[in-house]
């Protein structure tokens, strides 16, 4: 039997319109053939490099398998933010995706 696999994010985070003021963050993990896929924990971290900001941190809620929502989501400045996250698959393993987020 193969090894279990981490799960990866299937694609980058979604807001539905990424912007300083509040808006959820939808995280969907999917393991390689597109199947939803669960972690322990889901840790967020936001860092505007160009102002010296960051990082704000976020747990996101989970709502089901493979799927977790950071409600609420405020950056307070626009820009193009990195945006770490951090999936924790067993009480060992763990893997950190960094992307960029931008906010206009």
């Amino acid at each position: 039997m193969p090894p279990p696999r981490s799960p990866s994010p299937s694609n980058s985070p979604t807001t539905p319109a990424a912007r300083t003021a509040g808006a959820p963050l939808h995280l969907r993990l999917e393991d390689p053939e597109g199947l939803p896929n669960g972690a322990e924990e889901v840790r967020i971290a936001l860092t505007l490099p160009a102002e010296d900001l960051g990082p704000l941190r976020y747990e996101p809620a989970h709502v089901d398998v493979g799927h977790w929502v950071a409600d609420d989501l405020r950056l307070p400045r626009p820009g193009d933010w990195e945006l770490s996250l951090t999936l924790r698959t067993s009480e060992i393993d763990q893997t950190t995706e960094t992307t960029t987020l931008t906010v206009g």
